[in-house]
């Protein structure tokens, strides 16, 4: 196949271009011909690997380090953050990033979104007509070192002491983190060492004229800090938003969602949205053996069975297999299925707010 590049009679090696054609493209125009050729619908559950799930159980309250000029995340935070369950989407799902729709996406009372580095999940905070939709292919600098980045939005009934907003609307609280290989990277005081960088701040939201504005920190002023301001309300609406976006968008796939039960007590709690092929493997995986690995990492299992479903082109009955029960158990981990547009068992928040810890 010859390179898709007008005037260039090279053989096309990287998604219809040659390789010195290809890095000579903008990251817009590497997106569109990855879209091009790439079977949208069918999120590859294999893509996620172990490290997500060390992530994870790296999202500890204690040696976290946090931005000293905005809130730190309380023990509370980290608490209702874990038993909300942390949200992971499909790759190929288009997310409002810088704008809400309040009509169709409600008015949440806490959302959240986790973004791996390897989940081919794009978001900016630019200004550019284009940068309202978050998706895409490619990573920006704003990667550099980053493992994973955590979004989690909480409605509360005041902000910290200092914060201060003249908007109208509801108050939210706003969790930002990101796991790091090297936190240097993020703030050149810190050391090079892997580690959690969190970020919290307060936003107000009026969904009647669906418009977020940002609190203004303690220590900073608009007649002095007026551009810093402005970065930190655009970068705090674009979080907000693709919270909001994700957590409405959940509720058109299947939901699974994944936890442990240690002593009575709730632990290890995320959600994932997922396509039908993705439930079918599930209970597929529940019928193979565990192998040590699956033992250990049931999720893990769960991938590398809808490897072996995929490959041996068997096929499963979904409503079969729900009219039992909702729940799965493969190793330690319990799973929770929900079907799209079905709402999630309402007494499960309950459940997990009563029984959940943090480890």
């Amino acid at each position: 196949m010859k390179c898709l590049t007008e005037k260039c009679y090279k053989t096309a090696v990287s998604y219809g271009y040659c390789l010195t054609c290809w890095n000579r493209l903008d990251v817009k125009d590497r997106n569109k011909a990855v879209r091009a050729l790439t079977e949208y619908g069918k999120w590859q559950l294999e893509e996620l690997n172990a490290s997500i799930f060390d992530n994870i159980e790296m999202q500890k309250a204690e040696g976290c380090y946090c931005h000293e000029a905005l809130a730190k995340p309380s023990g509370a935070d980290f608490y209702k953050m874990n038993t909300f369950g942390l949200y992971f989407p499909p790759k190929d799902r288009v997310l409002y990033s810088q704008t809400i729709d309040a009509r169709n996406d409600g008015r949440p009372t806490e959302a959240s979104v986790c973004i791996p580095s390897d989940s081919n999940f794009k978001f900016s905070f630019g200004t550019k007509i284009e940068d309202t939709l978050a998706d895409g292919i490619e990573r920006d600098q704003e990667w550099r070192g980053i493992k994973q980045q955590i979004i989690y939005l909480r409605k509360v009934d005041k902000p910290n002491k200092g914060f201060l907003c003249w908007g109208d609307g509801d108050w939210y609280s706003l969790c930002y983190g990101k796991i790091t290989t090297n936190l240097n990277l993020i703030d050149d005081r810190l050391s090079k060492t892997p580690g959690i960088y969190w970020e919290k701040t307060f936003l107000k939201i009026n969904f009647q004229k669906e418009k977020i504005q940002t609190a203004i920190p303690p220590g900073l002023s608009l007649k002095t800090d007026r551009k810093d301001y402005d970065y930190l309300n655009r970068r705090v609406t674009t979080l907000a938003s693709l919270a909001i976006s994700a957590e409405s968008d959940s509720r058109f796939l299947w939901h699974v969602r994944a936890f442990k039960k240690e002593n009575d007590s709730l632990i290890g709690n995320v959600r994932f949205g997922v396509y039908g092929e993705h439930v079918k493997s599930l209970f597929f995986a529940r019928d193979l053996p565990l192998t040590e690995t699956g033992r250990k990492r049931p999720i893990l299992h769960w991938v590398s069975a809808h490897k072996r479903r995929v490959a041996s082109g068997e096929d499963i009955d979904i409503e079969k297999y729900l009219r039992g029960t909702r729940l799965l158990d493969i190793g330690d981990t319990t799973f929770m299925i929900t079907r799209p547009c079905e709402r999630e068992d309402e007494g499960w928040l309950d459940f997990a707010r009563k029984n959940g810890r943090w480890v």
